[in-house]
């Protein structure tokens, strides 16, 4: 709390600075990014045939984002060499893990988990860009206020279940970038940033279990718990109630190096 707060300040400073005597502008921007999650592990422990000695047929499905948009303001000094702040918010497209089962003894069994995410990026950041030149180089640094979100939905022959579970936190990140002027007040930038400390790993929430064949409504978190082969795969955790042997809250990383192209308009 203590980093946020002064992040929060120093950003508050840099943009009071930058707006007497700046440019402010637009910024849409795209990345392909996406958190890595125990998804991943669950379908593995799904193809390796997992379940085979339970079901008599599965199937199991992973489908990844492939766009996310992000938008920001931003204010920036004049000069050669400048001062910059922006702010913005930012999506990242749903990733589903879905999985179905059937068999002669176990019915039919159905569960469905989408995460999705929005986030605030706020940046600081120097930029160089010599007088009649059209590129211009910048290097800084901020935050992201990351919240994650799954979608719970599960079903048991007629029976079904349904909630939201949530995660946040605010993840640093230092960013550098290059950007090319096409006209006077438009501009073509690549964008780089490496988050830190990027993790989720507290998903919970309300769930609606109204005929109890989860253990009823009430407030879940998502586990996942080691199977055989090394594996894992994916439960709700009823709060008071005891863990599985050896599991681990859910967990989605955002750290890592994100890449984006970005189109940016100055007034």
């Amino acid at each position: 709390m203590r980093h946020s707060t002064i992040f929060c300040c120093l950003f508050v400073i840099a943009a009071a600075q930058t707006a007497s005597l700046a440019r402010v502008g637009l910024e849409l921007s795209a990345n392909s990014k996406k958190p890595e999650t125990g998804f991943s592990k669950t379908l593995d422990f799904v193809n390796q045939g997992g379940l085979s000695g339970y079901y008599s047929d599965y199937r199991a499905a992973l489908t990844p984002n492939r766009f996310n948009p992000q938008l920001r303001i931003f204010a920036e000094g004049r000069g050669g060499l400048k001062l910059g702040a922006a702010l913005g918010l930012g999506y990242i497209s749903p990733l589903v893990y879905d999985e179905q089962e059937t068999g002669p003894t176990a019915g039919y069994l159905a569960k469905k988990y989408s995460l999705n995410s929005f986030y605030v990026p706020a940046d600081i950041y120097i930029k160089y860009r010599p007088r009649g030149e059209r590129l211009s180089l910048s290097l800084g640094g901020g935050a992201d206020y990351m919240m994650g979100r799954i979608k719970a939905e599960l079903q048991s022959n007629s029976q079904t279940a349904s909630g939201v579970m949530a995660c946040s936190a605010l993840m640093p990140h230092a960013s550098a970038g290059a950007e090319l002027f096409v006209f006077k007040n438009v501009s073509l930038a690549a964008e780089f940033k490496y988050i830190f400390n990027g993790l989720l790993d507290n998903f919970s929430g309300e769930l609606s279990d109204p005929s109890g064949f989860l253990g009823g409504s009430g407030r879940y978190s998502l586990q996942m718990k080691p199977m055989t082969g090394g594996a894992e795969t994916l439960y709700l955790l009823k709060d008071g109630g005891a863990p599985a042997a050896l599991s681990r809250p859910f967990s989605a990383d955002y750290t890592g190096l994100w890449g984006q192209v970005a189109l940016r308009v100055y007034f």
